[in-house]
């Protein structure tokens, strides 16, 4: 849930740029909900992760490519995990996630740490 409205940020001075946290803000169509807010006052738009596995930052790479800015994405939280959900399979070269890539699902899916969690 956010701290503010976003009647609240549209009146703060010198609002150019709103950065949105998906996963803060509770989802994707609660972010789809401020880009379009976002969108009819003016305002840029930015994609922040919070700390998201390579699974939740592909999702959110997704999101931020169908924002019409060239403001840089915060999703770097790769390096605190000591291994991913997708395998391998998010390819990040010179701070660009390739969305073209064709991401296995289904072997995220048959990945033993998340078959440990459901088992737990």
């Amino acid at each position: 849930m956010s701290k503010y409205t976003f009647e609240q940020v549209k009146s703060f001075a010198g609002v150019e740029v709103v950065v949105l946290k998906p996963t803060y803000l509770g989802g994707i169509e609660k972010t789809w909900g401020w880009m379009k807010l976002a969108g009819q006052y003016g305002l840029q738009v930015t994609i922040s992760s919070t700390f998201e596995t390579d699974l939740g930052l592909y999702t959110l790479a997704q999101i931020a490519g169908c924002t019409k800015h060239q403001y840089i994405a915060g999703l770097d939280t790769l390096k605190w995990f000591k291994e991913d959900l997708l395998q391998g399979q998010l390819r990040i070269q010179k701070g660009r996630i390739h969305l073209n890539d064709k991401i296995d699902l289904a072997a995220c899916l048959k990945s033993p740490h998340l078959k440990e969690i459901a088992n737990a």
